[in-house]
């Protein structure tokens, strides 16, 4: 998938007129001043004290171990407060990342971006593949609808919001663009019988399910890396960062909440699940008997579900930090 996805976008480049010149990577002066800009995944759901001030805004789930908040403490970057806009908000497509935060770049030396899980509506594929809250049309016909919108709107989105942050750049500017993290170790058999589903108990994590989800999000860094660097920006790989630090990984017996090696929040699995007999409750409309669906669990828990820890933040930090320093004048070859 992910090479049909390369193939694809290739295609679209080429028959728009566009050429990726091969070039070495540009040097920059290490930055005094930082914008990020994205959605959940930048703002940091979940991830330390919320409300980080001053962009006290909870609506946008801005949190304190965020990696941007990480990337500009950094004791080597070490930018300056007064010269860090931490524009990222929970829940904005890349339209509103574009309309939102990109006219709020300023003279920033450095820009991060974070975009595209909400145009593939990552939330919508958990919910019908993992955790069945309230499925409505499947996991199979979620991932079709997703990667049919990989290949299109969000292929055209992604490219206004990177285009239109490379026009809002001062001359001289490091734009580092990133992707999204695989979410399950797919080799092991570990989880072959797990579930985190809240009201299917025997919907097992198996390794197709888990290969097909790690597949979506591969298919879309591919078209987020071949885009940013259409666009002279930098691409950062950080799912290199959360190799062992995933879900599902060997010798793991998921859901494991207390592991502070997962990178990923999770949430408890309902008591019902610990308690009913290992076979299917059905009422006579084939639906789920009531027993087995557990009430509402509070909006944040859900919504910070398969978002990064702090521990997972700082993953994605030190990898960007790397390239930061790998393009700087001082920063190793």
């Amino acid at each position: 998938m992910a090479a049909v996805s390369s193939f694809f976008l290739l295609f679209l480049i080429c028959t728009r007129g566009y050429s990726i010149p091969a070039r070495s990577p540009r040097q920059y002066a290490l930055p005094t001043s930082y914008a990020a800009l994205g959605d959940s995944y930048a703002s940091g759901a979940g991830a330390g004290v919320p409300g980080w001030p001053p962009y006290a805004d909870f609506r946008c789930g801005r949190y304190s171990d965020a990696y941007p908040v990480q990337v500009a403490n950094n004791s080597i970057i070490n930018i300056d407060k007064t010269n860090f806009k931490h524009l990222a908000c929970g829940g904005l497509t890349t339209a509103l990342i574009l309309r939102d935060q990109v006219p709020y770049i300023g003279d920033s030396e450095l820009v991060t971006l974070t975009a595209s899980g909400n145009d593939v509506s990552f939330f919508n594929v958990v919910n019908e593949c993992v955790y069945h809250w309230s499925p409505l049309i499947g996991c199979e016909a979620q991932l079709v609808k997703a990667r049919e919108i990989i290949e299109t709107s969000a292929l055209q989105n992604l490219e206004k919001v990177i285009s239109g942050a490379v026009q809002h750049l001062q001359p001289g500017a490091l734009f580092i663009v990133t992707g999204y993290a695989t979410f399950f170790n797919e080799e092991t058999d570990d989880c072959d019988k797990a579930t985190f589903s809240q009201t299917r108990p025997l919907d097992y994590l198996t390794k197709a399910k888990r290969r097909e989800l790690n597949q979506l999000v591969r298919m879309l860094n591919v078209v987020i890396k071949a885009t940013a660097e259409l666009h002279g920006a930098a691409y950062v790989d950080i799912d290199v960062a959360f190799e062992g630090h995933r879900f599902c990984e060997a010798g793991v017996k998921e859901p494991d909440l207390d592991r502070n090696a997962t990178w990923f929040f999770n949430i408890p699995p309902p008591e019902v699940l610990q308690t009913l007999p290992q076979q299917p409750l059905k009422d006579e409309s084939g639906m789920p008997h009531p027993e087995v669906v557990p009430p509402e669990w509070p909006e944040m828990r859900k919504w910070r579900v398969f978002h990064p820890t702090g521990l997972g933040h700082h993953g994605i930090s030190e990898v960007i930090v790397r390239e930061i320093l790998r393009r700087s004048h001082i920063g190793p070859q």
